[in-house]
C-alpha cells in the first residue's frame, strides 16, 4: 500500500522520536496504526486493531486463544465431557486443533506418546465434517487402540491449561523490527529499524501495556473479560519489579475469577519507577490507574495513581 506524503512525514517524525527516545504512549499508538495496513495478518495488525477498538473485542488471534482457554475453564469447573460420537464444528476447529499446537512438543509427546503432528493427523482422519449439522462425526477406525488414543488426545487437550500468554512479546518486537525496517527501506528514510526497537524495547513494551490497560473482550456467554496492568516482584525481590498485562473474567456470583497472562516480558521496571513509589512493590499489586511521563533525564516513568493488592 502506497503512503501519501502526509503519512510519510508522520512516519518519519515517529521514527525520529524513536531515535531520540522521546516518544509517548500516543506515539506508539500512532506507530501501530500507521503500520497496520502494511502488515495485515501479523501480530502488528492484531495489536493495532486492539488499540483502535479496545472495547467488546470478539475477533482476532488473541481473542481465539482467550476463548479457547475460557472454554477449557468452563469445561473444568462444570465437569463437562466432550462427546466423542459428535464434536461440534467450533469445538473441533477452535479448541481441539489449535489447542494441540499450543502445547510444547516435548510436553505433549511425554503425556500422549505421539507428536503433535501425529495427533492432528489422527484427529483429522478419524472425524468427518457434516455441514448440515455443523459437527464432526467419527469415521471407521482401523484399530481399536486408535479409539482410546483419540479419547486421550481429546481429554488432554480440553482439560489441560497452557500457561503461554495470549500474545508473545518476543514475536511482537520481532515483527515490529521487520515492519519498521521494511517501510523505512521503501521510503528511504535511513533509519535502522532493528536498532530503533532494541534501544527502546522496555519503553515500547510499557507503552503497549499502558495502551491496552482496561481493554475488553466479549466472550461467547456475554461475559466481559478485561485486561489489567499488574506489577510483581520477581522472586519477591523488591529491586526487580516487572510489569505484565493479565486477563480477568468473572466466572460466577461467588466472585470466582479466571485470570491468566495476556502479554508478558522480562522487563525490569526498577529505573521506570520513582524511588518514593518503590515501597508499593513489597507486594504484588493490580494497577487501577497509572500515568506515564518522561522525567528531566528523558526516562519513561510509571506513576501509579490507584491500585489494589493482588
Amino acid at each position: 500500500m502506497k503512503m501519501n506524503p502526509q503519512k510519510q512525514l508522520l512516519f518519519k517524525e515517529l521514527l525520529e522520536k524513536l531515535e531520540k527516545s522521546t516518544f509517548e504512549p500516543s506515539d506508539i499508538k500512532l506507530l501501530f496504526l500507521e503500520l497496520r495496513d502494511h502488515n495485515k495478518g501479523s501480530i502488528i495488525f492484531e495489536i493495532a486493531n486492539f488499540i483502535a477498538h479496545p472495547e467488546g473485542r470478539n475477533k482476532g488471534v488473541s481473542f481465539q486463544y482467550i476463548e479457547r482457554q475460557y472454554v477449557k475453564y468452563n469445561v473444568f469447573y462444570h465437569k463437562d465431557n466432550i462427546l466423542y460420537d459428535s464434536i461440534t464444528y467450533n469445538t473441533f476447529n477452535k479448541i481441539l486443533l489449535p489447542g494441540i499446537i499450543e502445547f510444547k512438543e516435548k510436553d505433549f509427546k511425554k503425556s500422549i506418546g505421539i507428536s503433535r503432528a501425529q495427533a492432528l493427523n489422527l484427529l483429522k482422519k478419524s472425524y468427518s465434517n457434516d455441514k448440515n449439522f455443523r459437527a464432526y462425526f467419527p469415521s471407521k477406525l482401523e484399530k481399536l487402540e486408535d479409539f482410546f488414543l483419540l479419547k486421550k488426545i481429546i481429554n488432554f487437550t480440553v482439560n489441560s491449561f497452557v500457561a503461554n500468554p495470549a500474545i508473545n512479546s518476543i514475536e511482537v518486537f520481532k515483527s515490529l523490527k521487520s515492519a519498521i525496517s521494511e517501510l523505512n527501506s521503501k521510503l528511504n528514510l535511513g533509519y535502522n529499524g532493528h536498532k530503533l526497537v532494541n534501544k527502546n524495547i522496555n519503553d515500547i513494551y510499557i507503552c503497549i501495556v499502558h495502551l491496552l490497560h482496561y481493554a475488553e473482550f466479549e466472550m461467547w456467554d456475554n461475559k466481559i473479560a478485561k485486561l489489567r496492568m499488574s506489577i510483581k516482584n520477581k522472586e519477591q525481590n523488591q529491586n526487580n519489579p516487572f510489569l505484565h498485562l493479565f486477563m480477568e473474567i468473572p466466572y460466577n456470583e461467588k466472585k470466582v475469577w479466571f485470570s491468566w497472562d495476556f502479554i508478558y516480558s522480562e522487563c525490569n521496571l526498577s529505573k521506570h519507577i520513582e524511588k518514593e513509589q518503590l515501597h508499593l512493590f513489597n507486594k504484588d499489586i493490580k494497577i487501577e490507574t497509572a500515568s506515564l511521563y518522561r522525567n528531566e533525564q528523558g526516562i519513561l516513568k510509571i506513576k501509579v495513581i490507584d491500585y489494589k493488592e493482588s
